[in-house]
């Protein structure tokens, strides 16, 4: 679901949540739990971290994006690739500082393992559904005309960096499943 929403507010059949760095945030925010801080609010620990680390990386891309001075939807990828690298090479760096022993557990983690899910964490994944529901209810028309053109999509009075906005703030809750 959010693979298809990032491709309609992008135009890009490429879009997803890895391209834009959304999952490589969550990840790092996951492995500073693992490797570094251990279960500080106990079993709320991985997954807040990983919503964290979603947030981080959804707002860095909308921050690096919106200082662009050309605002169009190849900038928006590249800035999701630029953070998805980023992030990436935060996680590598908490790996490789860490405890070594966990480093197996997080690998398995970041292939999309369920070997620390739990079924008390289930909420998490059920507030992303529900948000992306929403989002997609309340914004099915504005999500409809970034289908066309931009230009087409601003003469019907469509904030386009808007929409792009709350979508990819919205697609920030996929990686809260991975989490799990």
């Amino acid at each position: 679901m959010v693979g298809g929403l990032l491709q309609t507010s992008t135009r890009n059949d490429l879009a997803d949540p890895f391209l834009f760095g959304l999952s490589s945030g969550a990840s790092a925010g996951a492995v500073l739990i693992i490797t570094h801080l251990g279960d500080v609010l106990g079993s709320w620990s991985l997954p807040l971290a990983a919503f964290t680390g979603g947030i981080l990386s959804a707002s860095a891309v909308l921050i690096l994006f919106s200082i662009q001075k050309k605002q169009g939807s190849n900038n928006i990828v590249l800035c999701g690739l630029a953070i998805s690298f980023l992030f990436g090479a935060g996680t590598s760096f908490l790996i490789y500082s860490g405890d070594q022993r966990a480093a197996s557990s997080i690998l398995f983690w970041t292939m999309g393992g369920l070997g620390l899910a739990r079924w008390d964490n289930l909420i998490f994944a059920a507030i992303g559904v529900i948000g992306l529901l929403a989002l997609v209810a309340f914004r099915f028309r504005e999500l409809d005309t970034l289908l066309v053109s931009e230009q087409t999509t601003l003469s019907l009075g469509v904030n386009v960096h808007r929409i792009q906005s709350e979508v990819f703030l919205a697609a920030h809750f996929v990686p809260l499943p991975l989490s799990l």
